[in-house]
């Protein structure tokens, strides 16, 4: 998937409008960084997290949850991923 160039494409969905587009792409970046710290570091390297992480500020309960998700699969892996 991160071969393919779909983390880019998910942080761009991230920044469409459309809530249900929001939550799929946290979602599924949330789902790529869980796996290992490479994946979650191209998570982090796509500029994820700088478009991610206001979005816990959102009033959909849904999105935030999958807002804090995704942050919480890329930081569990290294200190540096937290920051």
């Amino acid at each position: 998937v991160v071969d393919a160039g779909a983390v880019p494409l998910l942080v761009l969905c991230v920044q469409e409008p459309e809530l249900t587009l929001k939550r799929i792409a946290c979602s599924a970046l949330s789902d790529l960084a869980k796996h290992t710290p490479e994946l979650a570091q191209a998570v982090v390297d796509a500029g994820a997290v700088s478009y991610i992480a206001p979005l816990v500020t959102n009033q959909d309960d849904k999105l935030k949850r999958q807002v804090c998700c995704a942050l919480a699969q890329v930081s569990k892996h290294s200190v540096d991923l937290a920051e």
